[in-house]
């Protein structure tokens, strides 16, 4: 059954299968999340996209265990590569140096997971949006976010954003008003992307 009638999550994840952090789909009730699209083309907007990449004050790419640790939004993280590893930034230079060669506007899509107030967890893409934010060029980026309760046990990475008690009550209760709204949104794009189904779940 999953397979003819797949989750927002389960296609999320057969679209873009280099996603590489714990994104657990199976935990996730279907009446629970919801696929929307965002188009920005604003590098300001672009660099306030939080990534997966962790830090503190002193050290940049720290473990999720990381007592004082935090995810680096786009513009905070292009700003203190020079902190990272050689190894480690070299694919953020290398993404860079392919952007800043385009002479035509750049399009990229990117998966993403929808915090609250309009923020979004890039999901992947990390690279490629740093060298984007860098390289200064035009651009399109089509975030494909998955929208679903903001909890670490579907994704641990979350665990920066929920909070325990009522304080999670009340913003799960806040989030359906825009339910409705997704659940159209979410069929809009889980149409669109039917044809490619079969290629994409095997």
């Amino acid at each position: 059954m999953m397979r003819d009638q797949p989750t927002p999550a389960h296609t999320l994840l057969a679209r873009f299968p280099g996603i590489r952090m714990r994104l657990h789909a199976d935990r996730l009730g279907a009446q629970d999340q919801g696929l929307s699209r965002h188009v920005i083309t604003d590098r300001q907007q672009l660099g306030a996209l939080f990534t997966s990449t962790k830090a503190t004050s002193k050290q940049v790419d720290v473990s999720l265990a990381a007592p004082n640790g935090y995810p680096l939004r786009v513009a905070e993280l292009a700003a203190r590569l020079d902190e990272l590893r050689p190894s480690t930034r070299l694919p953020f230079d290398q993404a860079f140096e392919s952007f800043r060669s385009h002479h035509a506007p750049i399009e990229l899509e990117i998966p993403a997971f929808g915090l609250e107030n309009g923020e979004y967890l890039l999901l992947d893409g990390n690279h490629r949006a740093v060298g984007l934010f860098r390289s200064g060029r035009p651009f399109t980026l089509r975030l494909c976010a998955l929208e679903a309760p903001i909890n670490r046990r579907y994704l641990i990475d979350l665990k920066y954003w929920d909070r325990p008690g009522l304080a999670g009550v009340v913003r799960a209760t806040g989030r359906w008003k825009r339910a409705i709204a997704l659940a159209i949104a979410s069929a809009a794009i889980l149409a669109a992307y039917a044809s490619e189904w079969p290629a994409l779940l095997g």
